[in-house]
């Protein structure tokens, strides 16, 4: 990962070889063709799979992301979270309620968080859903970003 993110990040306009890599000219064309046609992020998107609400009130898992980050923290161990992409599709349908308790809980863990949600909006760095990025368009924009964060976190 670190190291096709940083082949590429000096060349942000790089064409990627096809067929020299694990994917697949056929995973490739694939990919091509849901950027075109992504009736599954608007799928996904009407029936409701992706209506997340985040209250306020504690739990299980809430508890366990401040415990293992504080823990990791206490060992010395740095933690940074990402919010990671979504399709804005998607993030329309996450309430300004929800998204301000979740920031309250990255705030809680004590961590250094970024926050890509907006990030990608165009339709070719999605693939099949609103909430991974695709192999080739959205990897190849996103890895450098990560490349630099992990550079600059480290330094």
């Amino acid at each position: 990962f670190i190291f096709s993110a940083l082949k590429h990040s000096n060349d942000r306009s790089s064409s990627f070889d096809y067929f020299g890599d694990a994917y697949t000219t056929e995973h490739r064309i694939s990919e091509e063709n849901n950027a075109r046609n992504y009736q599954g992020i608007i799928d996904e998107v009407n029936d409701g799979s992706w209506s997340r609400k985040i209250s306020t009130e504690d739990n299980r898992y809430k508890e366990a992301l401040v415990y293992n980050t504080r823990t990791l923290q206490d060992a010395g161990i740095p933690v940074v979270i990402l919010n990671m992409p979504l399709h804005p599709l998607v993030s329309e349908h996450i309430t300004d309620e929800s998204r301000n308790n979740f920031f309250a809980l990255l705030n809680a863990t004590g961590a250094t968080w970024y926050d890509y949600e907006l990030s990608y909006p165009e339709e070719i760095y999605w693939y099949k859903d609103g909430h991974h990025l695709a192999p080739y368009t959205g990897a190849l924009a996103f890895a450098p970003v990560m490349a630099d964060l992990i550079i600059q976190e480290m330094s």
